[in-house]
């Protein structure tokens, strides 16, 4: 049996979420539009190697990843934000050669999905016959969880967006079978979350960070065991360093931020780049800086 990929259009429920989005202090018209967020996602990914890196470790270490995959029928993975698809799709190539696989991808972002399904188009993924694919339009909450179980559930970057990270990782568990597992990928707090933390105290900008630190907590709140690996990575920051801001060093800079910056005056937005710059790492002879972003990976065991 080929890929099947079945997209959603599935509405958000007009119940109240237990797992609000994380916008504390932010005003109306202030978040990144559909639009923007797809632009300055994929601008992100270009300047950083946190991708690539993540990618590498997936390949290297996908037994752990999946280590008790069932043998009578096919692993059934679940990704919560799966967004355009790049992560997942290399972990599904990492492990279709073991094992068949029964892939439930969910973001409620239909420019990502739009670019997952490009992106699977040109994967090993497309024609596999032991790999089922679909992929919705959806949020994660207690309405719209699936009432099927999971062997992986797949959590990454997504965690940064709610104020209560303890809630989804509770529902995240129950979603897992007997042996299943979470994989999370998170930044620490080096990097952008600490360029977040301190414009968010001195100027009002954007949220407060979500680091990896804090996920580790609310898991140890849960008394949930993990296994945490470090994976090193940079964010290309160059673009910053003319004096004159142009639009992609501003829509990096609002990506990061989760804050659209069109309308901040000018002597503020000096502030942000220079709180960018004053985080990285400059080489002025050769016109380039990075900001060291190193993340984690915890793998997290279905001990129930």
């Amino acid at each position: 049996m080929g890929t099947i990929i079945q997209a959603q259009n599935t509405q958000q429920s007009s119940h109240q979420s237990n797992y609000p989005i994380n916008t504390s202090s932010k005003k109306d018209g202030y978040q990144l539009s559909t639009s923007r967020y797809a632009e300055g996602y994929s601008l992100r990914k270009q300047s950083s190697t946190m991708t690539a890196n993540t990618l590498k470790w997936i390949r290297k270490h996908s037994d752990k990843v999946l280590p008790q995959a069932p043998l009578e029928r096919a692993a059934k993975i679940l990704s919560i934000g799966c967004g355009d698809g790049e992560l997942d799709i290399a972990l599904l190539e990492a492990l279709s050669p073991l094992h068949k696989i029964d892939y439930l991808g969910w973001d409620q972002n239909s420019e990502e999905l739009a670019l997952f399904k490009i992106q699977l188009r040109h994967s090993t993924c497309q024609d596999a016959p032991n790999i089922h694919i679909r992929l919705e339009q959806v949020l994660f909450d207690e309405h719209s969880a699936p009432n099927e179980t999971f062997d992986l559930i797949v959590i990454s970057h997504m965690l940064y967006y709610f104020t209560d990270p303890t809630q989804i990782l509770r529902r995240a568990v129950q979603k897992l079978s007997k042996h299943g597992q979470l994989l999370i990928v998170h930044q620490c707090e080096e990097g952008i979350p600490s360029i977040r933390k301190q414009l968010f105290q001195t100027m009002n900008l954007g949220t407060l960070p979500q680091p990896s630190s804090t996920i580790k907590h609310c898991l140890a709140q849960l008394e949930l065991p993990f296994l945490s690996h470090r994976v090193m990575a940079e964010l290309d920051v160059s673009l910053l360093l003319p004096l004159e801001i142009k639009p992609n060093a501003l829509l990096l800079m609002a990506f990061c931020l989760s804050e659209e910056l069109l309308t901040l005056p000018l002597p503020m937005l000096n502030i942000v780049r220079e709180t960018f710059l004053e985080e990285a790492y400059c080489n002025t002879s050769f016109c380039r800086a990075h900001i060291s972003e190193p993340i984690d990976i915890l793998l997290v065991p279905n001990v129930r």
